[in-house]
């Protein structure tokens, strides 16, 4: 669906194409925020600006929003705003972004993954095109990633089904493959990630067992059929 959108915005000339979730809420005058950050701060600043993310207020819990950028060759670090943008992260979330049509000319979504991680393959993509991913700080969305629990400590889960950590765990075994000597240290962050994940089912969430199968299947190649 992403990719008929852009392929009707790109037929009508546009510069930057948008897209936004049926269960995301821009602010007001939030393109403007995003095109004035692009003018002011971005244009004519080193790479050219492939992707520019939002500010996202998560619904079911209060947190910073999460970005993260490579550091050195294999590392990674996290990155919260000390200005109005943020600049060389690996990804930022397809719902809110705002992609310059000078990409998208080049590279769309990747059907092929369906849903989870393809706003990560575009961005890592992009990445290895010569654009970069940015984030805007007065571009606010409110948006809600997965039914997201908090726990004590500041631990959270998003709780999702077997079948979708299936299909996650599968996507990202995917990426793992397609960007492990272009973006090595995207692949060992997202491998800590997931392992994070996988705990926090173990401990926290309920149908662990199910949710655990799902996720052997997925990386070990098998299939899945839900119980």
């Amino acid at each position: 669906a992403q990719n008929l959108g852009i392929a009707a915005a790109l037929k009508r000339k546009a510069d930057w194409v948008l897209l936004l979730d049926d269960d995301s809420l821009p602010e007001e005058e939030y393109v403007t925020a995003m095109l004035n950050a692009h003018l002011h701060y971005l244009q004519g600043q080193g790479k050219k600006t492939g992707v520019m993310g939002a500010y996202y207020e998560e619904q079911s819990i209060r947190r910073d929003p999460h970005y993260y950028q490579p550091f050195l060759r294999m590392g990674f670090r996290r990155v919260l705003f000390t200005g109005p943008v943020l600049r060389n992260l690996w990804y930022v979330p397809a719902s809110g972004s705002m992609i310059a049509r000078t990409l998208l000319e080049q590279s769309v979504m990747d059907e092929a993954l369906g849903i989870y991680f393809v706003d990560t393959d575009f961005c890592l993509r992009a990445r290895t095109l010569g654009f970069d991913v940015t984030a805007v700080r007065d571009a606010r969305l409110a948006h809600r990633f997965g039914q997201r629990t908090e726990h004590v400590l500041g631990v959270s889960t998003t709780n999702h089904p077997a079948l979708a950590r299936y299909r996650m765990f599968k996507n990202r075994k995917t990426l793992w493959k397609r960007y492990l000597w272009s973006e090595p240290g995207y692949v060992m962050f997202d491998v800590l990630r997931a392992m994070s994940e996988m705990l926090r089912i173990l401990v926290l969430e309920e149908d662990r067992n199910e949710k655990i199968r799902a996720i052997n299947a997925a990386l070990f190649g098998w299939s899945f059929t839900p119980r």
